[in-house]
């Protein structure tokens, strides 16, 4: 069996350091922290007090109420920056790719947790009575986000989420280059979105010990900056110039907002291929 070749061919992006894909990139080459207080709830009493949170995303700007009010953040976040990745990749277009083969794998390590959170509370206060929302277990299932995507632009093709904690997005994007390989499909929607800046989720990892606290970052953690900015950088110039030696080619489509600087890091002229992962 010969494997299929596997380009990128639409990004997208919502991310701390910006809500789309030329934000997210100027504010990574520019050594912007993602990092500030908590503004999701009130952090007063918690240890960690500062958090990579999305800032100024609002679900109003990209999806309907009523649509939006059944997602969770995290699945928000998930419809709104694959909704870029796939207009990126001129998939919009009418016949573009045949839906039987376009799927969708999406990592998340935990799903909706501040609908867990939400409805659990709300339960705890009540008399006792069971009043849960009939959305509540679809909003918080880790797997409703790939559910989002492919019933939005109606494929049809593979569909399923990877649970691997903080891997997950990575997982999802490995499972999703294989699948084409193998000619399973022809393309796949793939990445990966959390939403777990919450109490239960700062509360929790400061019980692991897994969180610095505030009294042990508060000096620092804006200094050190400059060294992960020089240190990302490096990293990105050390990938490039493996892409290169391993004569690999990126492809895009017309419309993409590729940033120029990530197209003159890589050597070779772009190939537009069908077997295509987002």
């Amino acid at each position: 069996m010969e494997l299929k070749r596997v380009v990128v061919t639409g990004l997208g992006a919502i991310t701390p350091l910006g809500n789309d894909v030329r934000a997210y990139w100027d504010g990574l080459i520019n050594g912007v922290s993602g990092a500030a207080p908590i503004t999701k709830f009130d952090a007063e009493n918690f240890k960690t007090q500062f958090a990579c949170e999305v800032k100024g995303f609002e679900v109003a700007d990209f999806l309907e109420r009523k649509a939006s009010r059944k997602m969770d953040l995290f699945a928000q976040y998930a419809v709104v920056c694959s909704d870029e990745a796939i207009k990126d990749a001129g998939l919009l277009e009418e016949g573009s790719a045949d839906p039987d083969r376009v799927g969708v794998i999406w990592g998340s390590g935990i799903g909706g947790f501040q609908t867990f959170m939400n409805e659990a509370l709300n339960f705890h206060k009540s008399d006792g009575i069971p009043r849960f929302s009939p959305f509540f277990i679809p909003m918080m299932i880790s797997d409703i986000a790939a559910g989002h995507i492919s019933m939005r632009h109606g494929y049809r093709g593979p569909n399923f989420c990877t649970v691997s904690a903080c891997a997950s997005g990575t997982n999802a994007m490995i499972d999703a280059f294989n699948y084409i390989r193998l000619g399973k499909a022809d393309v796949m929607v793939t990445g990966g979105s959390e939403a777990a800046v919450t109490e239960g989720g700062i509360g929790g990892f400061n019980a692991l010990k897994a969180f610095k606290w505030l009294a042990d970052c508060k000096p620092t953690w804006y200094s050190a900056v400059p060294t992960m900015h020089q240190a990302i950088l490096g990293r990105a110039k050390k990938n490039a110039d493996i892409i290169s030696n391993m004569n690999l080619r990126f492809a895009r489509s017309s419309s993409s907002s590729l940033p120029p600087q990530v197209m003159a890091s890589i050597t070779g002229q772009p190939k537009v291929s069908s077997n295509s992962a987002i």
